[in-house]
């Protein structure tokens, strides 16, 4: 999730986290931020598969002490899951 480009300068970003928000197995939802070399904090609200294939949804934009709700999603695989 971390290469996930900034819709700007298209950088990868620099750092990634992410935090659950749920309860059973895989924890869903997490809600993901990604951090950026110019400012920009984008986050996401991720669900897992038990594949390890995950869904972002509900973007964030932070920039400059505002936030933006976004229409972007993000997918990818593969998570490791325990």
């Amino acid at each position: 999730m971390r290469v996930a480009p900034d819709p700007v300068t298209k950088q990868p970003g620099i750092r990634a986290s992410c935090s659950p928000r749920g309860a059973g197995e895989l924890r869903n939802p997490w809600r993901c931020t990604i951090d950026y070399r110019s400012g920009r904090v984008i986050s996401y609200t991720v669900t897992l598969a038990a594949s390890g294939a995950y869904t972002g949804t509900d973007e964030l934009l932070s920039y400059q002490g505002h936030t933006t709700p976004m229409s972007g999603e993000i997918t990818g695989c593969c998570v490791a899951i325990p």
